[in-house]
């Protein structure tokens, strides 16, 4: 079974903030921006018996549980170079995540950004979806990996 394991968090200044334990795991990858990033860095065939394994329930009445709107979302994901949740997993809030590699190229962790719907608008997606990028490049060559050379390269998990 593969898993969303929460290892650090670091808290805002907002009025509201969100909590997650750390050492939280979320069995559902379909529902989690973190999840989408390993989903969409997985081999299809890998995805497909990880996803057989726990089905695409819904957590929320945004959860995505279409399994050819999956599809197409790992897509973005790839294209994109983050993956971005809106309320799939928890009412009321919204994250990116981006993907750091190491140096055998294999998918190791995620630089995620979550925030409530007050203060994650939908129109800075894009821009806290490239913060993430950005910060996960940089971990990355910390890791001693390479093979960003053009903004969304892949890596093999």
């Amino acid at each position: 079974m593969i898993v969303y394991l929460l290892i650090e968090q670091i808290r805002g200044s907002e009025a509201v903030s969100l909590y997650s334990r750390v050492g939280s795991v979320y069995p559902y990858l379909h529902a989690v921006g973190v999840g989408k990033v390993y989903l969409a860095n997985m081999e299809l065939e890998k995805r497909h018996r990880a996803l057989d394994k726990t089905g695409l329930p819904s957590v929320t009445e945004r959860t995505i549980t279409d399994l050819n709107k999956l599809e197409a979302e790992l897509t973005k994901v790839k294209e994109n170079g983050y993956a971005f949740e809106d309320q799939e997993l928890r009412k009321g809030v919204r994250r990116v995540a981006a993907p750091t590699y190491n140096s055998r190229s294999e998918l190791v962790g995620c630089i995620g950004i979550a925030a409530t719907i007050f203060s994650f608008s939908i129109k800075d997606k894009k821009k806290l979806g490239n913060m993430a990028v950005e910060t996960a490049k940089k971990v990355s060559a910390e890791f001693g990996y390479k093979a960003f050379k053009g903004s969304n390269a892949r890596a093999k998990t």
